[in-house]
C-alpha cells in the first residue's frame, strides 16, 4: 500500500476525468470560435452590401458614392472581407456538397458508414475553416 500525498492534479489524473474536461474545454474552445466567425460573417455581409451599393451607384455617376467606395476600399472591414472572401466561397462549396450528399443518402441508402465518414470529414473541414478565418482575421488585427 502506497502512502503519502499525491497531487491529483485537479482531477486531470483521472482517466475519465481528464477526457471530459479535454473534451468539455475542446467544445467552449469550439463553440467561442463559431460565435466570432458567426459575428464576423454578418460583418462580411453588410460590407459586402455596402461593397455592391456603392460601386452600382458610383458606376451610374455619384461622385458621393464614388468617394464612399473609395473609403471603404481602404477600411479595416474591407481588410477582413478581402480575408473572409476565400473561406466563405469554400464554406458555399462545401454547403452545398453537403446538401447534395443528404439529398442523395435520401434516394440511395448504399452504404451508410461512408456517407457517415464524408458527412464528418466535411463538418470537420467546415470548422476547421472557421478556426483558421478567425486566426487570419486575429492575426491581421494584431499587425
Amino acid at each position: 500500500v502506497a502512502t503519502g500525498k499525491r497531487d491529483f492534479n485537479g482531477g486531470r489524473d483521472i482517466p475519465v476525468y481528464s477526457s471530459f474536461v479535454r473534451t468539455a474545454d475542446e467544445r467552449t474552445q469550439q463553440r467561442q470560435v463559431n460565435n466570432e466567425y458567426q459575428k464576423l460573417m454578418e460583418d462580411y455581409r453588410k460590407t459586402q452590401q455596402r461593397l455592391t451599393g456603392y460601386r452600382k451607384d458610383a458606376a451610374r455617376g455619384s461622385v458621393e458614392y464614388a468617394e464612399r467606395l473609395n473609403e471603404l476600399m481602404y477600411s479595416p472591414e474591407m481588410k477582413r472581407y478581402g480575408i473572409l472572401r476565400p473561406y466563405e466561397l469554400e464554406m458555399t462549396r462545401i454547403n452545398s456538397y453537403l446538401k447534395e450528399l443528404k439529398a442523395r443518402q435520401d434516394i440511395d441508402e448504399g452504404n451508410p458508414a461512408q456517407y457517415d465518414a464524408m458527412i464528418d470529414e466535411l463538418t470537420q473541414r467546415q470548422a476547421d475553416l472557421r478556426k483558421e478565418a478567425v486566426d487570419r482575421i486575429r492575426e491581421a488585427e494584431t499587425k
